[in-house]
């Protein structure tokens, strides 16, 4: 999910739209070819082939939390700046066998 946060329109907006579905995607791929890790948001920068903010990763997962695909776990791991970060896992029982 984009979030319009700059009053976007247009083709501008229709591309932000498909950029943030695209990169929901893959964050979602490296949670599902990592199911049984606990991921941060670095941690996922980390493993993805792209290069991304972490911002727009933190909100790749909170949309994927939303849409029930992942879980926020109870731990939490130092970060790239010392603080503790948010491991999130993903939600097994979205995926149909």
């Amino acid at each position: 999910m984009y979030y319009n946060t700059v009053k976007e329109t247009g083709k501008e907006l229709k591309e932000s739209r498909i950029k943030a579905v695209s990169q929901d995607e893959e964050v979602l791929t490296i949670f599902i070819e990592n199911k049984d890790m606990c991921l941060t948001a670095w941690d996922v920068v980390e493993l993805l082939d792209t290069v991304a903010p972490v911002t727009s990763i933190r909100r790749s997962i909170n949309t994927l939390y939303k849409e029930s695909k992942l879980l926020k776990s109870n731990k939490t791991k130092e970060g790239v700046y010392g603080k503790q970060c948010i491991c999130w896992k993903l939600n097994n029982s979205f995926l149909v066998d």
